[in-house]
């Protein structure tokens, strides 16, 4: 092979590039005046685009008011905590906000409170049904959470101020919500504290009443410290009782009485009550009760019968000093979502990109232009072969059928 064949694919490229640029050159008022046109169009179609601005906010989750909770805390004082297993005694509050973000609750209150149906539709007052509504307000709501910690709220209008309206009505909606899960929570702890709370009184009321009779029977009176230090360690027992009730009380209606988590703290409650128990009978337990005196016997059985009077008391005073408390955190108007970037009135637009679709529309045009014009100069000095040209032929024919069946299948 000689250096001339090898230079003749160098030769014809060059050639084919020379002739593209001369044919390019010769239309060059027709690409110029064209792509003028092209460019005029396209910026009176992209302004007559509606146009769309998106308001945002960021905001964080409160946590519980209570820190601990006080059933847990009280377990691992105890040295039961391994009872629970994995349980926490600290929860946070996002999950709560992505699941209410969610809900169709929140699409439909949009949706009715902004009237964003007529929005959407220009006007029109024809219904529109939830399913279409939901979908509408989802693509144009959004949100995301922040690796901070917080949690970014936004949603897209055609008009800056319905967007940054949106986002407030939203923030307040979330708000009230939080607000009604918590009062939802408070009204069944206090609901079960009122009903413990009568229970426990009528307890402690029997008992006086067998104490004050069987002192007046044996006319027997026993001090009252000694009962308290014997007492204690029961009462410390059945108060933690008392707070692991109350937790699984809290915990049946979301986890139901069959969860493990459930199981579990309600088997550390029955051993909590079990070794009070224990222990207000360890004392007497031994003694050989039948081999006293009648006066002794009776003073063993009166310090029993005034120890689980004592115990009784102060579990009324636990359940009366956390009814109060209850009552005071109710009380509290902390709010459950804190601000921290509050939404602004949007000033420059989301979509549509201006001038991005106007630089593409400019490339587009030349590209295809430019691509004509050498394709046809190209065709003009060397026309195609009678076979290309019924190839063809042949390509257009067929496309309306091949698309004709491309329809038929959808």
């Amino acid at each position: 092979m000689n250096s001339s064949e090898i230079s003749q694919p160098q030769t014809d490229l060059m050639a084919t590039l020379i002739y593209a640029i001369a044919a390019l050159l010769a239309r060059i008022k027709f690409l110029a005046v064209s792509t003028i046109c092209v460019g005029a169009l396209a910026a009176f179609l992209i302004v007559q685009m509606p146009e769309t601005f998106t308001s945002s906010a960021t905001v964080i989750v409160s946590e519980n008011t209570s820190p601990k909770s006080g059933a847990l805390s009280m377990l691992k004082e105890s040295g039961l905590g391994s009872l629970l297993g994995g349980i926490k005694g600290e929860s946070s509050n996002m999950p709560v906000l992505q699941l209410l973000l969610e809900t169709r609750e929140l699409a439909l209150w949009g949706v009715k409170k902004y009237k964003l149906d007529s929005v959407w539709t220009d006007g029109d007052t024809t219904p529109m049904r939830p399913e279409v509504k939901i979908q509408n307000w989802r693509a144009n709501f959004a949100w995301k959470e922040l690796e901070s910690g917080g949690m970014e709220i936004a949603y897209r209008s055609p008009s800056p101020e319905l967007s940054r309206e949106i986002v407030l009505g939203t923030l307040q909606w979330l708000d009230s919500a939080f607000r009604g899960i918590a009062k939802q929570s408070g009204a069944i702890r206090e609901a079960y504290f009122e009903s413990r709370l009568k229970t426990q009184l009528r307890i402690v009321d029997s008992l006086q009443d067998s104490v004050a009779a069987f002192q007046i029977r044996n006319k027997l009176l026993t001090p009252m410290d000694q009962v308290e230090s014997v007492a204690k360690g029961a009462v410390d027992l059945e108060i933690q009782a008392e707070k692991m009730d109350l937790e699984i009380r809290s915990l049946v209606p979301s986890l139901g009485e069959q969860s493990s988590q459930v199981r579990q703290m309600v088997l550390a409650r029955d051993q909590m009550r079990a070794a009070a128990k224990r222990l207000l009978e360890r004392e007497s337990g031994g003694i050989l009760i039948k081999g006293l005196g009648p006066g002794v016997r009776a003073g063993i059985l009166l310090q029993r019968m005034q120890k689980q009077l004592q115990v009784q008391v102060m579990i009324y005073s636990y359940l009366l000093q956390e009814k109060e408390q209850l009552a005071f955190d109710l009380t509290k108007d902390l709010p459950s979502l804190t601000i921290i970037d509050k939404p602004i009135l949007p000033k420059k637009r989301t979509s549509p990109p201006r001038f991005l679709l106007f630089q593409a529309a400019i490339m587009l045009w030349v590209l295809a232009s430019c691509s004509w014009i050498v394709i046809a100069d190209g065709l003009g000095r060397n026309p195609p072969s009678e076979s290309i040209r019924l190839a063809w032929a042949r390509l257009i024919q067929t496309m309306p059928r091949f698309l004709r069946r491309l329809l038929r299948l959808n």
